[in-house]
């Protein structure tokens, strides 16, 4: 499962608005769709059929407790899902390796 945070998506008109989306096009056609966490107030209308179904959140200023916000919603996406889970951020922000126990 590839899950990326939403930060960046906010708009297809940027750099990691318009790669991100040519890269989860790509993805699809190849069956490999990414979530994508909801961690921006509105993600670009682009981006909402790979949204994970979860509750917005902004990442905000203080970086641990946004990095943290973004493995717990990870965490949320993967379940009990059995298979291999790649974390990604677009925009240089990346989540962090997280334990079974996080």
């Amino acid at each position: 499962m590839l899950i990326w945070d939403g930060f960046g998506l906010q708009s297809t008109h940027s750099g990691i608005g318009r790669y991100g989306l040519e890269l989860a096009e790509g993805l699809e056609s190849l069956s490999l769709s990414p979530k994508i966490l909801p961690s921006v107030t509105s993600l670009d209308p682009a981006f909402k059929r790979w949204e994970a179904p979860l509750p917005a959140f902004s990442l905000g200023r203080i970086k641990p407790l946004s990095l943290w916000k973004s493995g717990r919603q990870a965490r949320a996406v993967i379940g009990n899902d059995p298979g291999s889970h790649i974390f990604h951020g677009l925009s240089n922000y990346n989540l962090p390796d997280l334990p079974k126990t996080f």
